[in-house]
């Protein structure tokens, strides 16, 4: 696996997860984030298909199944 150079750079931090999560959650808490974790520089890669780890390095995968709920 390789990455971009940008990605190297110490405090890079590649999350992906679905469209609506990021633009739902992830987005609107950003600011805080990066404001109490002055060290990260994160990297956002949305998807509404699972990841392929093989093809792509990721550091956070956030992911969701379908499945049925059991009690």
């Amino acid at each position: 696996m390789w990455r971009l150079d940008s990605y190297t750079k110490p405090g890079s931090v590649v999350v992906t997860m679905p469209h609506a999560f990021a633009s739902g959650w992830l987005m609107p808490q950003m600011a805080r984030m990066v404001r109490d974790l002055p060290g990260i520089e994160p990297w956002v890669a949305t998807s509404d298909e699972a990841p392929d780890f093989t093809h792509s390095e990721v550091d956070l995968p956030y992911c969701m199944a379908k499945g049925s709920e059991t009690g």
